[in-house]
């Protein structure tokens, strides 16, 4: 799960994608207009509140956007803790999250093997009898 600096700016970037004020956030909410402020620019936000931010803006962005693996199952009960959901550290700073949420479940599924199956293949220690491992015990 997003916090702080992060989470602002996904609040914020969800508003825009959904093309809605900050005051219609607001009104959804049923905050004033500087507690969305106070979202965007410090990243805090009730936990009771999480459920309804990640509802509101699903039309528009996905799970990963908010730093989770996946939508919660059921109605998120805010006395637990939410590491079951939350996403590892980002690992491809690279990647646009935006984008990756836009693939379906298989498209990550298979990137997702695929970067093992690389991470497994230059980690292997080399075989003594190919040419990389007689350059390795030479």
């Amino acid at each position: 799960m997003l916090t702080g600096e992060q989470l602002g700016q996904a609040i914020r970037a969800a508003i825009k994608k959904k093309g809605v004020s900050q005051k219609a956030v607001a009104t959804a909410f049923g905050v004033k207009p500087p507690s969305v402020q106070d979202w965007l620019n410090r990243g805090v936000i009730g936990k009771d509140k999480l459920p309804k931010l990640w509802d509101y803006f699903a039309d528009v962005v996905g799970p990963e956007h908010w730093g989770l693996r996946e939508w919660p199952a059921a109605p998120l009960d805010v006395r637990e803790p939410l590491e079951e959901y939350v996403v590892e550290p980002k690992f491809f700073p690279r990647v646009d999250r935006r984008k990756f949420s836009q693939l379906s479940q298989s498209q990550r599924e298979g990137i997702e093997d695929w970067v093992v199956e690389q991470i497994e293949r230059y980690t292997e220690p080399a075989h003594p009898k190919s040419p990389a491992g007689k350059k390795k015990a030479a």
